[in-house]
C-alpha cells in the first residue's frame, strides 16, 4: 500500500520497532530483491516502510510490495543520475520523511541513497544501516570521479552505524578507502536451497519455444545497464564464427536496450534473442546450457547463486565477489572484465564441450545462517 506522510502525527502507531528501507529506484534487480526479501521476512516483527526513488521510472519493487500490506513511499527527488540541485532536494525530502516516520532503523541501499540518506539523518536518533551492493567506485569511470566517490563513501561512513557488504572483496575495498573495519559486516546474500527450477525442456518451451531442446544455448539474465557488459558479450560473439550460430537468449530490459539493438544490427548478429523482462526469470535457468555473466562491475549477483543452486554452468567475469564462488576451470569459467576476446575463448570452449555441466564441481553456497536472519541479528545488536 502507498502511504502519504504529511505531518509527524501521521506516522503509524505501533509497538514494534520501525524500519525504513530507502532505495534509489524500483527497477527490479539485485538490490530490489534484497529489500523485498527483507521486508517480507520482517514484516511481522517490525513496522516496515519502504521509500523508493526515481519517480516515474519502473515501479517493479513497489508493485511486488503493494499487495503485502507494506507501507510504500514514493520519493520524488532521489534519483540515480547525479544532479546537484535535485540531490539537495532529495536530502531535504529524506530528512522530512525521517522526522515524519521517526524510524528506529534506517536501512539505506545503493550508493546514492547511502550517501544522501546518511547525511539527511544527521542528529537524529535512528540507527543507520547501509548495504553496499557493490561499491560504486568499481564502476567504469574517470579517475577524478572515482576518487570523489571513494571520498564520499568514506566520509559518510562516519554517519552510519553499520555497513553491510556482500563479499570479502567489498569488505577489503571498504577498508582500503578508510572505512572503519568495526563498522563493516560481511553478510552474503543467499537463495533458497529448495527452489523448484523449471526443467530444461519445459523452460525452453516457456521462454524460447523456437529454440529446440537439444540445441546448445547460452543465456543471460541482467538489467540493461552499461555495467552489465552485455555489449562486451555481443562483441565476443561477433568475433567468433562458431558463436554466431549458437542461440543466445537475453532476459532483461533497461536504458541500454536501444544501444544494444543497434549493436546487434551493426554486428549482423542473427542468433541473439532479446526476450525482455520475464517474471521470476531465475526459475527458467535450466533452459540454458551455460549462463554468461559479462559484467564490468558486480557486488554479489543473485543470478550466479541461483545458477549454482540449479547446477547450470557459469561463464563470468572476475568482478566483485564472483571469484569467491567461481574458480576458473573448477567450478566455472572466469575471465577478466571488459575483454571480449577472453570471453569469446571461454564461450567457444563451452560450446565445444556441450557436457560442460559435468566438467565442474558444485560448491556449497549455503552459509550457516540466511541473509535475512543475519541482518535481523545485526538490527537487534544495534538497537540494544
Amino acid at each position: 500500500m502507498f502511504c502519504e506522510y504529511t505531518t509527524p502525527t501521521m506516522k503509524r502507531q505501533s509497538v514494534k520497532p520501525r524500519i525504513l528501507y530507502v532505495i534509489t529506484q524500483g527497477h527490479w534487480g539485485g538490490a530490489q530483491r534484497y529489500i523485498f526479501d527483507l521486508a517480507m521476512q520482517n514484516r511481522h516483527a517490525f513496522d516496515i516502510t519502504v521509500a523508493v526513488g526515481s519517480a516515474g521510472d519502473a515501479t517493479d519493487l513497489q508493485k511486488k510490495l503493494a499487495p503485502n500490506n507494506i507501507c510504500i513511499v514514493q520519493l520524488h527527488s532521489l534519483q540515480r543520475a547525479v544532479s546537484p540541485l535535485v540531490d539537495i532536494k532529495a536530502l531535504f525530502e529524506l530528512r522530512k520523511l525521517y522526522k515524519q516516520i521517526s524510524p528506529n532503523i534506517i536501512h539505506l541501499n545503493s550508493s546514492k541513497a547511502g550517501i544522501l540518506g546518511s547525511l539527511a539523518a544527521a542528529g537524529l536518533k535512528a540507527v543507520i544501516v547501509y548495504t553496499a551492493h557493490g561499491w560504486v567506485f568499481h564502476e567504469p569511470m574517470s579517475r577524478p570521479k572515482q576518487t570523489l566517490y571513494q571520498f564520499l563513501e568514506a566520509w559518510t561512513s562516519k554517519f552510519k552505524d553499520a555497513i553491510i557488504v556482500l563479499s570479502k572483496f567489498d569488505r577489503e575495498a571498504g577498508k582500503k578507502i578508510g572505512i572503519s573495519e568495526k563498522k563493516i559486516h560481511t553478510i552474503p546474500i543467499t537463495v533458497p536451497a529448495g527452489t523448484a527450477y523449471v526443467g530444461k525442456e519445459d523452460a525452453r518451451k516457456k521462454i524460447m519455444p523456437t529454440i529446440p531442446a537439444n540445441a546448445f544455448c547460452f543465456g543471460v539474465i541482467a538489467n540493461f545497464y552499461k555495467t552489465k557488459g552485455i555489449d562486451v558479450l555481443f562483441n565476443a560473439i561477433a568475433s567468433n564464427k562458431r558463436l554466431c550460430h549458437i542461440p543466445v537468449a537475453v532476459i532483461g530490459d533497461g536504458p541500454e536496450r536501444s544501444n544494444l539493438e543497434r549493436q546487434i544490427k551493426h554486428l549482423e548478429l542473427t542468433n541473439i534473442h532479446l526476450l525482455g523482462f520475464i517474471e521470476n526469470a531465475a526459475l527458467y535457468l535450466k533452459a540454458f546450457d551455460a549462463l554468461v555473466i559479462p559484467s564490468r562491475k558486480e557486488g554479489l549477483p543473485y543470478i550466479m547463486l541461483d545458477a549454482l543452486n540449479a547446477r547450470v554452468p557459469i561463464i563470468a567475469t572476475n568482478v566483485g565477489g564472483i571469484h569467491e564462488y567461481i574458480e576458473d576451470k573448477k567450478t566455472g569459467l572466469l575471465v577478466q572484465p571488459d575483454n571480449f576476446q577472453a570471453l569469446s575463448i571461454a564461450m567457444d570452449w563451452a560450446a565445444r564441450h556441450p557436457q560442460i555441466g559435468t566438467a565442474f564441481s558444485h560448491p556449497s553456497i549455503q552459509p550457516a545462517q540466511n541473509t535475512e536472519g543475519a541482518i535481523v541479528d545485526l538490527y537487534k545488536r544495534l538497537l540494544t
